[in-house]
């Protein structure tokens, strides 16, 4: 409507048509889109697609007498939502796979918002070399420089749509971690509560298998869709409820080299299940360790799931290869790691995955029955000199842990109180 108005300014109610068209849209802005910036579908992809839809608007405004402050309005929240998807960005520059999304190419949006906007932490993540920032800003009628400048924090928390992002830096091989906590975002969301990403040493280590290649792809729904298709916990063969995966943070501690994150969602609390996630992520050696406390007063069937790219040998209680382990510390019941091959998306450099085939990569399972149950695992980027084990630290509390490990150079014990967050150096 806006569109009609602007472009037959002689009708006599073009000026009605624009001031509506412009009201619905701002409407958006505030309705659609999190104070985070994260628009409430919830998948990158489908981000993108509404901040370029946005940028027709923006761009049909230039040169519009009396909308400056609409046409401000909708590039504030442009900025915001590019500001997201750079929080949620991966070590390969692409923007995740996180429900019907591809690995999508947005240097393209940093360059034109951190221009118009005049933020240097978009216009450096953009990429541009001088001579192209040059180029851009005159294309866009920019006038004085923008310099770009690296953003003083990696770690991100996008607190409103659900994301906690931890990096140890902005570059191609360091440390990342993406926990995706949110609520249901609609039909572009897959099966899944406290799912996560992880990539070490320039490779992704745990990834979400992205969406089928068209929708009409017979994998998407039984496949991508799935709660196997996502690094997380399945009971009984299921995925969370619509209405309780959303999950909160029970506590974030930092420390040099650690992060230390507690978080519980009640998407099986239907089934009688309650499931707390505590992750310690070692930032300088680009390992985790994930600590699954499932409490249920009957039997159930418990699956802890990982996917991954690397092709690996599975024994028991272990997947290693190609310079990457899964390593579960034996806890109550025996349990096996089980594989198998899929179909997932993988990021190509410089490119989108738009309309490319799927890769084979690996889905990896540890299956466990009973009633309360736990898991504690082990992800690490090496898969050589390589120990692990977690115990009881008394018999206060089951979320009291001692924690140890060992790697190429490095030897770590930890005690870490998965209630309260409390973390401390062990011997």
């Amino acid at each position: 409507m806006t569109g009609l108005g602007i472009s037959f300014p002689e009708f006599r109610k073009a000026g009605m048509w624009t001031r509506r068209g412009l009201k619905w849209i701002l409407e958006h802005t505030r309705r659609d889109v999190y104070e985070d910036g994260c628009h409430k579908e919830r998948a990158p992809h489908y981000h993108l697609g509404v901040i370029h839809s946005f940028w027709d608007v923006y761009r049909t405004l230039i040169g519009v007498p009396d909308v400056k402050r609409q046409r401000d309005a909708i590039a504030r929240t442009m900025e915001q939502m590019t500001l997201w998807t750079l929080g949620m960005q991966t070590p390969s520059g692409h923007s995740p796979t996180v429900g019907d999304s591809e690995y999508d190419i947005p240097q393209g949006d940093y360059l034109r918002m951190g221009l118009i906007r005049r933020n240097p932490g978009l216009v450096w993540a953009s990429g541009a070399s001088r001579a192209k920032v040059r180029e851009a800003a005159e294309n866009l009628g920019v006038k004085k420089p923008v310099v770009g400048r690296k953003p003083k924090e990696a770690t991100v928390h996008h607190l409103s749509s659900g994301f906690a992002i931890v990096r140890s830096g902005w570059g191609e091989k360091d440390f990342y971690f993406n926990v995706n906590y949110g609520p249901y975002g609609g039909g572009h969301s897959h099966s899944e509560a406290l799912a996560f990403q992880m990539w070490a040493g320039g490779r992704p280590l745990a990834v979400d298998c992205g969406r089928g290649v068209s929708y009409d792809d017979p994998l998407h729904q039984t496949w991508y869709k799935t709660v196997y298709a996502h690094n997380t916990v399945a009971v009984d063969g299921e995925g969370p409820s619509i209405k309780g995966r959303k999950g909160r943070v029970l506590f974030w501690e930092k420390t040099r080299d650690v992060d230390f994150m507690g978080l519980s969602h009640r998407g099986y609390e239907e089934m009688g299940v309650r499931h707390t996630r505590c992750l310690l992520l070692n930032r300088k050696y680009g390992y985790a360790v994930v600590l699954d406390f499932l409490t249920a007063g009957e039997d159930h069937t418990y699956e802890w799931i990982l996917n991954t790219p690397r092709k690996v040998k599975v024994k028991k209680g272990l997947a290693q290869g190609d310079g990457f382990s899964v390593m579960e510390a034996q806890q109550g019941p025996r349990s096996k790691i089980g594989k198998s091959t899929v179909k997932m998306a993988l990021p190509l450099e410089g490119k989108t995955t738009w309309g490319m085939e799927r890769e084979d990569g690996t889905n990896l399972r540890i299956e466990k029955k009973g009633s309360s149950m736990e898991y504690a695992v082990l992800i690490a980027p090496f898969d050589k000199e390589l120990q692990f084990g977690v115990e009881a630290a008394g018999a206060r509390s089951r979320y009291l842990k001692d924690i140890l490990g060992e790697g190429p150079g490095f030897r770590h014990a930890y005690r870490v109180d998965c209630k309260t967050g409390e973390i401390t150096l062990g011997k």
